[in-house]
């Protein structure tokens, strides 16, 4: 199929590129959200209107970039390389080769990266980086088409460091995005069009070789294409700085509050020669914003405490639709005796293909933890029982639902605020409808991504009495408040934040990354903190209300270790009610081979 649309006149590949970019638009896609919110946040200075029609134009000019691209890959070389009619600031690149530099040739994904490859193999030899495709035969394909103009591409290893880092120390030329987020375990928050975005710190530690920097765009011009050469002028920041101190200011400056204090860590390092490059890039994309690549998520990953920016609702009539559907189901369950409902998501248990993907979650958690793999099928019958249960909960009347609490172990401070632990064991929504009927409660939680189901959620919280924050710094604040006039809050335990907001402590003696804001919360308010779970028994529930002793002279690591075990003892009082089917590893420690492939 490549090959197929290849062969197509540019301008008709381009005609196809521009009606996809269209398509992308009118139908509200994912990757429209993206380019919105993005373009939103990085140009607020422009007016609504424009920013749409800037969004609209991107998604148009990554339409062409898609079709091009199988041009590039399969086209004669010659024929390609005639299409660039002008490069500029080829001059400068030559004369650092004459200097016997290395080059690093910084490549935004603006206008057509596939095209510029081809260039740069062809007159520089290039050495660049590439993921590999999932699909091997893809990838092969896909290489040897790269490899034609002597472009050679390594992987994102540590192989591929080595082979990049060699090639500048003999000279040569290699080239990097690092406009891509990397690993969330490395990288440093630098500023890019103002906002902390996840970058690479390869490129600068690259250039600690003494290789010149340029950033290498290929624009798309009317017949064809432009190559454009920019020198990153500043030199970046020197490694001897994270030696020792900077130097202090003169004796006759006065040392103020008011000034910004010089960066002194090998942290602030990194972040100032980010800062460069990521202006550097910004620069090339401001002179033509529409052909930057603005539908991928640049800053999924925020700094601790930050919101994140890439949470949308579906399309309207998607939401009307599924929420039609909610209502007749959360209607209809409500009514259905409990013991129904159970042979229900015992007999849906049964079904191989009933949420495939979560099953084989569940048995690769079952295996990491050690765990019986009897444990599989009663794992999904706890899957499909807490999901037709929820209508029985939310829709009855307190008094209805105060009958099926058969008991109650434990009971919260009066004196203090608490912290409820809210695992995804038993009948979390009980759990929750119990606390909202009995105190002043506030869930600390995390938008569904299914917009009618978070639409739903938030509706019954709010008819349970039951107050949500988000999980950002102001969510955070808001909970140390309620705690410190001894309300509750709700935190669910096992549910993984994003790296930078939590730390690996153990889960069944596996590596889990766990919530920092919980060590927060209790270092600034010394609440008391609760395991809260309501047990299935029979057609009723039995609450119970554990107390976790904790120490705050103790590190974040050792206070969390201890609500884990605290937890895992809390799961063994009966496992098959606990849902294994969650990613609770997804996220893995530096140099940890992920678990869920």
């Amino acid at each position: 199929m490549i090959g197929l649309v290849g062969h197509l006149p540019l301008t008709l590949l381009r005609a196809l590129g521009h009606l996809t970019g269209t398509v992308l638009w009118l139908s509200r896609s994912r990757m429209w959200l993206v380019s919105l919110e993005n373009i939103e946040r990085c140009y607020p200075g422009l007016d609504r209107h424009r920013q749409i029609l800037l969004a609209r134009e991107s998604l148009r000019e990554t339409g062409k970039t898609i079709t091009e691209t199988t041009f590039a890959w399969t086209q004669p070389v010659d024929r390609l390389l005639a299409l660039i009619h002008g490069v500029e600031g080829q001059s400068d690149v030559d004369a650092a080769r004459a200097d016997g530099k290395g080059v690093i040739f910084v490549i935004p994904h603006l206008g057509n990266w596939e095209v510029i490859n081809h260039f740069l193999g062809q007159h520089y030899g290039l050495t660049h980086m590439y993921q590999p495709n999932r699909n091997h035969q893809l990838n092969e394909y896909i290489q040897q088409q790269r490899d034609r103009t002597g472009t050679r591409f390594v992987r994102t290893d540590r192989s591929g460091i080595k082979a990049q880092l060699k090639e500048l120390r003999n000279g040569g030329c290699i080239g990097a995005m690092p406009d891509q987020e990397p690993l969330i375990h490395t990288g440093e928050f630098a500023p890019f069009f103002g906002i902390d975005a996840l970058t690479n710190e390869l490129v600068a530690r690259f250039a600690q070789t003494g290789a010149k920097l340029f950033i290498a765009v290929c624009e798309r011009s009317a017949t064809g294409f432009n190559i454009r050469f920019d020198p990153i002028d500043a030199e970046l920041a020197d490694s001897d700085l994270t030696q020792g101190e900077r130097a202090k200011p003169d004796a006759d400056e006065p040392d103020t509050d008011e000034k910004e204090p010089a960066p002194s860590s090998a942290s602030q390092l990194a972040r100032l020669n980010l800062t460069r490059i990521n202006d550097a890039i910004e620069i090339a994309v401001r002179h033509k914003p529409a052909q930057y690549l603005w539908s991928y998520k640049r800053f999924r990953t925020r700094p601790a405490g930050k919101l994140d920016f890439y949470q949308f609702n579906r399309h309207p009539i998607r939401t009307e639709i599924e929420s039609w559907l909610l209502n007749v189901y959360t209607e209809t369950f409500r009514w259905i005796p409990r013991g129904f409902s159970r042979s229900l998501a015992y007999s849906l248990a049964w079904l191989p293909v009933a949420a495939a993907k979560r099953r084989k979650i569940a048995r690769i958690n079952l295996q990491q933890c050690k765990q019986p793999k009897t444990l599989l099928r009663t794992s999904m019958e706890t899957l499909f029982e807490s999901a037709l249960e929820g209508p029985r909960i939310w829709r009855s009347s307190d008094k209805r639902f105060t009958h099926r609490i058969e008991s109650v172990e434990g009971e919260l401070s009066q004196h203090r605020g608490s912290i409820v632990l809210t695992p995804p064991l038993a009948s979390r929504e009980a759990l929750m409808r119990f606390l909202g009927n009995r105190y002043f409660t506030t869930e600390y939680y995390h938008p569904n991504t299914i917009t009618s189901l978070d639409q739903l959620i938030r509706k019954m919280r709010e008819s349970q009495g039951i107050g949500l924050v988000e999980h950002d710094d102001e969510g955070r604040n808001h909970s140390i408040e309620q705690l410190k006039r001894g309300h509750i809050i709700t935190l669910c335990p096992d549910q993984q934040p994003r790296l930078r907001g939590g730390v690996f402590v153990p889960f069944y003696n596996v590596e889990a990354l766990t919530t920092l804001t919980l060590t927060t919360l209790l270092r600034e308010t010394n609440a008391e903190l609760v395991i809260g779970v309501a047990w299935r028994v029979r057609d009723q529930y039995q609450i119970s209300l554990q107390p976790i002793h904790y120490n705050l002279a103790d590190s974040d690591d050792d206070i969390l270790s201890a609500v884990n075990r605290q937890l895992e003892a809390a799961i063994g009082q009966n496992p098959a009610q606990y849902r294994w089917s969650d990613k609770r590893f997804n996220i893995r420690p530096i140099g940890k081979t992920k678990i869920y492939r």
